[in-house]
């Protein structure tokens, strides 16, 4: 019977390791200094932050968007994400707090996640505050 539980997560885990190697690019990924990622148009970040600083930061995120909402290229879509965010709050299951522009989506011991639509102006900005671990674009995956 015990041979059997050894048999079964031996079968687990090789299934768990097919699905990561169809997951990840059959070549490793390395960071190329002559390439950088550009985006040219307003766009959702993933802000990495202390979790301890997460409230401060996200406040000094919301007021840089507020005092540069003339930096984004399409002011229209960027007032329509607070009011589909006020009319569909109510209808989340965790409560994001107030602002449509940054949030926390996530977090993991010391560190947490917040999403930030920003301009492209805004990203050296973000990036720059105290406790901001990183700003990368968020991107999204295709899994073949």
């Amino acid at each position: 019977m015990k041979h059997s539980y050894y048999n079964i997560l031996f079968f687990i885990f090789a299934i768990i390791l097919n699905v990561y190697a169809k997951m990840t690019p059959s070549t490793p990924l390395t960071h190329d200094p002559s390439y950088e990622d550009v985006v040219l148009e307003d766009a959702g970040y993933l802000v990495v932050v202390d979790r301890e600083n997460k409230q401060s930061v996200i406040d000094a995120i919301h007021n840089l968007i507020m005092e540069n909402k003339d930096t984004y290229k399409d002011v229209e879509k960027f007032k329509q994400k607070q009011k589909d965010f006020e009319k569909e709050r109510e209808t989340y299951v965790f409560d994001y707090g107030d602002s449509a522009y940054v949030f926390e989506i996530s977090h993991v011991r010391d560190t947490s996640m917040l999403y930030a639509y920003l301009s492209t102006d805004l990203v050296a900005k973000v990036s720059a505050l105290p406790h901001v671990q990183s700003c990368s674009p968020d991107k999204k995956a295709k899994i073949e």
